[in-house]
Formats: C-alpha cells, structure tokens, sequence
C-alpha cells in the first residue's frame, strides 16, 4: 500500500510538472519557430558581435596600409649661430694680409625656414617639393639680413630592390586579403553557430516528443493498472498482474523524469545561443514545428562540389590564404635584389635683401640647379636574411596549397557521405511508417485481449514498449533528416541563402537578420 501510495504521489508530479494543462499554464510557455530562433541568434548571440567586429579591425586595417599613398607636409624652423676664424685662403679673399696682420673671425647669426610635401607613388618612385628660405646675417654683410631662396623638387625610383607596383601595393593586398580571410571566418562563425541553432531546436524537438510520447505511455501503463485492481477486485486476476503494472509504470515514470531532464538541457543549449538565463525568463521554450522528409533533388556530385569551392567559408580562406603567401613570395624575391635607386632633382634659386625679393626672383631668375645620378647598396655577406625570407615564403606557399587540397578532399568525401545518409534515411521512412501501423495494430489487438482476460499485463507492456520505440525512432529519423541536410547547407557554404540570412551588414560590424 505505501508503494502504491509513493508511486500515485510521484506520477502525480510528474504529469502535473512542466507540461501541465491547467488554465494558469499559458503563461508559463513560450512558443518558438525556427526561423524566430535564428531571428534572435543573429540579434543576440555574443560571439557574433566579437567575430564582426574583428572584421570591422581587418577593414580599418586596409584603410591604414593604403594610407602610405598619402602625401606628408614637412615644415621646419631652424635659428643658429656660428663663430669661427677663417682660413689662410678666406683671409686672402677678404683681402687681409695674413704675414703681417692677423686672420679675422667669420660670425654668423642665420635663420632657416623650409617647407615641403613628401610621397609616394605606386611605382615606388619617392618625391619631395621643397621651398627654401635662409635669412642669413655675418660680419660679411655687416649683420645686414641677406635672404636665399630655393624652390625643387627631388626624386629617388628604385629601379630593383622595391621597384614596381606589385612591390609598392604588397602591404596593401595582404590587408586585402586578411580583410577577406575575416569576412570568411566570420561567414563560417555564423554558419556555424545557425547551424548550432538548428541543430539544438531540432534536438529540442524531439527532446519533447519523447516527453509527450512517454506522458502517453505513463498514460497508459495506469490505465493498465487501475483495469486490473478493478479486475483482481472481481475476481478476475490475479495479484501478480497488479505486480506486473506496478513494475511496468515505475519504469515509465523514470523513464519520463530522464527525459524531461534531458529536455531542460536542450533548453538551456538553446537559451545559451540566445544570450538567455533561466534567471531572467523562467518561461518554458516550446518548439513549434516539425520534421519532414521530402524527397531528395537530384544534385550532381560535381553541382555541389562547385557550390563549396564558391561558398565555403574554410575554402575560400584557403584561397585567399594562398593568394597572401604568393604576395609575400614575389615580395621576398624582389628583396633579393640590390637596392639600386636612380635619383634626380630639379630647383630654382633666388637671392634678395628680403624674403619677398628672395621669393620674386626665383620667378625672375634663370638660375637653375639640378642632378642625376645612381645609388646602389648590396650586402657584402651571403644575404641570409633575404635567402631565408624567400624560403621561408616558398614553404608557406608549399603548405597553404597543401592545405587546401586536403580541405577539397575533405569537402568531397564528407558530401558523399552525406549524400549516401539522406538516402538512406528516406529509405528508413517508409519502413518505420509500416512498422508503426503494424505495431500499433498488435497492440490494440492484445489490449482487446487483456480485457478479456486472454492475455496479460507483462505482454501488453511489452508490446506497448515496442511501439513507443519505433514511434520515437520514426520521429527521431526525421529529425536525423533535418540535421543531415542542414550538415550538406554547411559544408557547401549555402546554409545563410537556404535560411534566409542577410550577412551585409555583419561586413560594417552589425547583427540583423533579414528575409
């Protein structure tokens, strides 16, 4: 009597616990589809917002390495002084004689002002436009304020060592294509974390089918129960069937306590993804839709294997990872050259007692200055460093390219394998519908039977457990056939179209979701 009364008080918490069907229960529910989910993982899930603002640093980083293009103001301002005695040879020219008087002193009291714009161009081709004022006071000019004026222009081109465009913009298509690697990383964060999402609501369905399809069975193991206390009242069972239901319910109830709790861990999955404590909304998520088998499109091999060499985050990272290292290999044999730069500058000069007459006759004046020439510099040892840059940059290559056909690969055995498990799991479907009628149908059969007292109760729960079995396995091969296609939409990169999701405004370091 007091197991029975333990066992009555436990089923009774059971079926009056989450899924209670009282008036007050509406409240404590929360209705979810699947593209509501994705909704609120895009809005909300943290990692997303880390990822997309890593690729909002890579597309700064562009900014800055295209900035070497810009040209630089260079202005300075320079006072000083200077006192010396002047050589046998200035003497003379000032008209001393240096045997019987002695050498006279050269002070100067000099202000230097220079302004300029410096850059460069992709050639590599260095320039500076220079403008040069020097107020220059000394005992020559007895402290009066004598004004040179310069106005040019100077050019370095390296002809070998970072000569070129290729040379010049390398830094700048590295940021480009580390811009590209994060945009990718990002795609695969929110592929993968969608593809979470989808995994987890699925497994929260059939998380709560096992609930419902066991509250059933509860249902029925008592039913089962109270038809034999009334039979074995009448005379008509024996105790041991009373026993046997006994038995047969406690089973199911822990049964239902396992999966119940199972379905609390789901939740929770789902809950973590959206950036949600059962802290703040204690309100039981509900899953709303439901699995479907649909019969397979017929997609070429090689349709697919084109579809995730275009779409596939990892794949197209690798790509993207090769066309660095080739940058940086043409850059490190570039670096194996000699620095030899041709140099050239071109000016005009001009003289007045004022910086304004200084600056005119510049303008007046036909008095040009100009060079030409060449500098080379080259290492007198064996060029280690650059001999290892470049093997080092040809191995980096070597492995990037390994790389990605080891992914191609990969891709290509895990879509077959996939392929094959969606037909398979088609072929499953008609099966467990058959199963399940026929199951179902022996059951009602040998229910018929214990109320006649032709069978009894082990059979019957046998028999109903074999049932609850399959109805689960048909439900849980829909579900597989909901994850197996949405593994396919990930490894083909097609996962954020097929569901929907706009990724744009991820690329400025947003979330949003859009249809």
């Amino acid at each position: 009597m007091i197991q029975r009364l333990k066992l009555s008080i436990l089923i009774a918490m059971i079926l009056g616990g989450t899924l209670s069907a009282d008036d007050n229960s509406s409240s404590q529910f929360r209705e979810l589809s699947l593209k509501q989910l994705l909704e609120t993982v895009m809005q909300r899930n943290h990692q997303i917002e880390i990822q997309a603002s890593e690729n909002e640093i890579q597309k700064w980083n562009v900014t800055r390495e295209r900035s070497i293009f810009e040209p630089a103001l260079v202005a300075s301002a320079e006072h000083r002084e200077n006192e010396r005695e002047n050589t046998s040879e200035q003497a003379l020219n000032l008209g001393f004689n240096i045997i019987t008087t002695p050498r006279s002193n050269f002070d100067s009291e000099d202000n230097l002002y220079s302004t300029g714009i410096e850059g460069l161009f992709p050639l590599g081709t260095r320039y500076a436009l220079q403008s040069r004022i020097s107020d220059l006071e000394n005992n020559l000019n007895s402290f009066d304020s004598e004004f040179v004026s310069f106005l040019g222009v100077n050019i370095t081109q390296p002809l070998l060592k970072n000569a070129g465009v290729d040379i010049t913009t390398s830094g700048i298509r590295i940021a480009t294509a580390q811009k590209d690697i994060a945009l990718q990383v990002l795609r695969k964060e929110v592929l993968g974390i969608i593809a979470r999402s989808e995994r987890d609501y699925w497994e929260l369905v059939l998380a709560q089918q096992e609930v419902s399809m066991l509250h059933e069975s509860v249902g029925i193991a008592e039913k089962i129960l109270v038809d034999n206390r009334e039979r074995t009242k009448a005379g008509k069972m024996s105790e041991l069937e009373i026993a046997q239901a006994e038995n047969g319910l406690e089973i199911r109830v822990r049964q239902l306590i396992d999966a119940k709790q199972r379905l609390v861990r789901v939740s929770n999955n789902l809950r973590t993804l959206i950036s949600e404590s059962t802290g703040r909304d204690p309100m039981e998520i509900v899953a709303i839709d439901r699995p479907k088998v649909i019969p397979l499109s017929v997609v070429e091999f090689e349709e697919q294997m084109a579809r995730a060499t275009s779409l596939n985050p990892d794949y197209i990272g690798k790509l993207k990872e090769l066309e660095q290292e080739d940058i940086r290999l043409a850059f490190a044999q570039n670096q194996r050259w000699p620095q030899l730069d041709l140099t050239a500058s071109w000016g005009l000069n001009g003289i007045g007692d004022d910086a304004g007459q200084a600056i005119h006759d510049i303008t007046d004046s036909a008095y040009e200055a100009w060079s030409i020439g060449v500098q080379l510099r080259m290492s007198l040892g064996a060029g280690k460093r650059g001999k290892s840059d470049l093997e080092i940059a040809k191995l980096r290559k070597r492995k990037a390219l390994a790389e990605l056909k080891a992914l191609e690969t990969e891709i290509a055995n895990r879509l077959s394998t996939l392929d094959s498990r969606l037909r398979l799991i088609q072929a499953r479907t008609k099966s467990y519908a058959k199963e399940v009628a026929l199951s179902s149908r022996i059951l009602e059969i040998e229910l018929a039977r214990l109320s006649e007292g032709k069978s009894d109760s082990r059979k019957v729960l046998e028999l109903e457990e074999d049932l609850f079995t399959v109805r689960l396995a048909e439900f849980g091969n829909s579900v597989n056939y909901q994850i197996a296609t949405l593994e396919r939409d990930l490894i083909t990169g097609s996962l954020i179209d097929n569901r929907g999701i706009e990724i744009v405004n991820l690329m400025d370091g947003n979330t949003g979701y859009e249809n």
